[in-house]
């Protein structure tokens, strides 16, 4: 075989580590989160691109990069069928959180407040400077931080109580009476609450002076918001817009688009969201023939595929075959990421059946395309 890896995924990696080409874009999304980081002031951006331009690929492999700095990402694909704000939270936010990682925060949080204040001193705290005197969010952060003491914490029945409770679920009345609570999260007030709580508590649990981690929140495929009632849209972003507005530094919001144009991803927007924004959206845009050929390079290049050793940095193809491909790819259909792992991967199996180990011959690939029946679309 060409690759002891396959390099070709159309669908992208859960944990992405390359980054081919497009290095304009990687430098505004850098700058984006590097302004967050040096400012903390909190930001709301949002990026739009054609179907399959990499818009999930860019979301993830920032993702990626970030958790490592310290910062806390969460991503979830924007729900299709939600009528409220606390809807989104449970489906898109609670849900999608590193439950390991948010004990861990609880837990040093409240081990550094104890080592310095009487636990009713700590509590206190937390009441009023992450929970913003919610009491039954102090609560469960609390039982939370005390359960994840011991080893066993995940299976320990308060702990998993709690933990059910931040995420929106409905606990009956003797659960919330053991966990010391009197309700659950049961609107989109509260829903607002619990997003900016958590925020508070992610920033308070500072390792040290010089690390400040922030929270991302992005909401991948967001023009599925065009699919709701004009009530539930609006609603929706009110709530984020409250959400947004309650953490004035270290959250950023980012929502990606499916879309045509900046200003249609725009429309989709409530006036509160959109003065909100900084800057215009972020394009993700077509692949030019040269960032075509180069993201292929950077992509096949990368060590963890494992080429065949002594092989040039066109392999499996000779060069004039994969400029010949990308041309053929753009005559038929719009040269993004998603269509370049497309029919480069379907190339690519086909030579691996009648060709290998023999490099891809521009012959070759004028033969294979010749032999679709293919038409750009409009």
């Amino acid at each position: 075989m060409y690759f002891e890896e396959w390099p070709f995924h159309i669908i992208p990696e859960r944990v992405p580590e390359v980054w081919a080409d497009r290095n304009r874009l990687y430098a505004d999304i850098r700058d984006l989160f590097g302004g967050l980081h040096q400012k903390r002031k909190s930001v709301f951006a949002c990026i739009w691109g054609y179907f399959g331009s990499g818009k999930s690929h860019t979301l993830l492999h920032f993702k990626n990069k970030l958790e490592k700095e310290g910062h806390f990402f969460v991503y979830s694909k924007m729900p299709k069928q939600i009528n409220c704000f606390l809807d989104l939270y449970r489906q898109a936010f609670a849900n999608r959180l590193d439950v390991i990682r948010l004990s861990r925060i609880v837990h040093r949080t409240w081990s550094s407040l104890v080592e310095h204040k009487t636990e009713d001193g700590a509590f206190q705290t937390i009441y009023s400077e992450v929970a913003d005197q919610w009491l039954d969010f102090a609560q469960a952060a609390v039982v939370m931080a005390k359960a994840a003491m011991t080893t066993r914490y995940l299976t320990d029945p308060l702990f998993r109580l709690s933990l059910s409770w931040l995420m929106g679920e409905r606990l009956g009345k003797r659960d919330l009476r053991s966990l010391g609570m009197t309700r659950n999260i049961e609107n989109d007030q509260d829903a607002v609450g619990a997003v900016d709580a958590l925020v508070r508590l992610f920033g308070y649990a500072r390792e040290s002076a010089e690390r400040l981690p922030q929270v991302i929140w992005a909401l991948d495929d967001s023009q599925f918001l065009a699919a709701l009632r004009d009530t539930p849209r609006k609603v929706i972003q009110q709530g984020m817009r409250d959400a947004f507005d309650g953490c004035p530094t270290d959250f950023c919001l980012l929502m990606s688009f499916t879309s045509t144009d900046a200003q249609k991803a725009k429309s989709l927007l409530i006036e509160d969201l959109q003065s909100r924004m900084v800057g215009d959206p972020f394009q993700i845009s077509e692949l030019t023939r040269d960032e075509a050929l180069q993201f292929v390079l950077d992509l096949t290049n990368y060590p963890r595929f494992g080429k065949a050793k002594g092989s040039d940095k066109f392999h499996p193809f000779d060069q004039e075959a994969l400029e010949k491909a990308i041309d053929l790819i753009q005559g038929v259909d719009y040269v993004t990421p998603r269509n370049l792992m497309k029919y480069l991967g379907a190339l690519v199996s086909a030579a691996e059946k009648t060709l290998y180990p023999k490099p891809i011959s521009s012959d070759y690939v004028k033969n294979y395309f010749a032999g679709l029946t293919l038409e750009k679309p409009h």
